[in-house]
């Protein structure tokens, strides 16, 4: 199950009792080891901030909901008077009004940090300092309520530390029309191709109208969609662009009106457009230019 780390002693607070009354909040911290998968996690560490007003307990963690259970089953048997309480997630809390005559305990639970963790807390930093430094300069101040933060290819990401607070975590983003999840740029590819194929849908009412004015329609409000962003597109591998490639190859054979025996190129040449992957690769070069 768990086992408890050394414990800090309270006297303090036995001694000071008349203040305890006084104050809203009473934060008691202790420690446990666990073990999952014959893996031994580093010795964490559980505050309880007691508000005397209310009566629900709240846990919120860094680590996967695994682990909830092996945390509440630590905490009642440390702590025998937790047996009356009520456990909700920290999500529901956010829908929950307690009274009045309610009780609060909430429970903190955070990791402590390995080497490989700190290396990456003390990159991140580096990193906050420098926007910090930028956005004082220019008088810029950031709504941390708007960041996303999406780690790449990581199944279980090490807590990132801004200011001592830990920044959650998120699944996907967006930044500047770009969609980023933790798979990369998948889901932007997915967007795109579903995007442009609902916009080629739409353009089908014209299809009687010549074929000048198809090819018109087609490249103001078809290609934009394929070819956006076009440096992060550009860098995307030959299958991920090779799907954007077939719905500019169904645009043109709507255009045209021509059966699947029409070899593509010579529809790409007919309609002076270039292939998908080198459009990106003309509008990145002249964008990095």
């Amino acid at each position: 199950m768990a086992s408890s780390c050394p414990y800090p002693s309270n006297s303090e607070d036995a001694d000071d009792s008349d203040q305890e009354e006084e104050e809203e909040h009473k934060v008691i911290r202790f420690g446990f080891v666990a073990k999952r998968s014959k893996r031994r996690l580093p010795c964490s560490h559980i505050e309880f901030d007691r508000n005397i007003r209310q009566k629900t307990l709240i846990f919120s963690h860094t680590r996967p909901r695994k682990m909830e259970n092996t945390v509440l089953n630590f905490v009642r048997e440390n702590l025998a008077s937790l047996d009356s309480w009520t456990f909700i997630s920290n999500e529901d809390y956010e829908r929950v009004r307690p009274s009045r005559t309610t009780q609060l305990l909430r429970i903190h639970f955070h990791a402590l940090q390995d080497r490989a963790m700190l290396r990456e807390n003390a990159r991140s930093s580096r990193e906050v300092a420098q926007v910090n430094a930028f956005e004082k300069e220019w008088r810029i101040r950031t709504n941390m309520a708007k960041i996303t933060v999406v780690p790449f290819a990581t199944k279980i990401p090490a807590p990132l530390l801004v200011d001592g607070d830990d920044v959650g975590f998120s699944s996907r983003g967006s930044l500047m029309g770009l969609s980023i999840s933790t798979m990369g740029y998948t889901t932007h590819v997915s967007q795109r191709v579903a995007r442009a194929k609902s916009a080629l849908t739409r353009l089908y009412r014209f299809r009687a109208l010549a074929t000048g004015l198809k090819l018109h329609l087609i490249k103001a409000l078809v290609i934009p969609i394929l070819s956006y962003p076009p440096i992060p597109l550009h860098a995307l591998s030959h299958t991920a662009i090779s799907r954007l490639q077939r719905v500019q190859n169904s645009a043109l054979r709507f255009a045209f009106g021509t059966s699947d025996f029409t070899t593509l190129a010579s529809l790409h040449e007919a309609a002076s457009l270039p292939a998908l992957s080198v459009r990106l690769h003309e509008v990145a070069a002249k964008l990095w230019q």
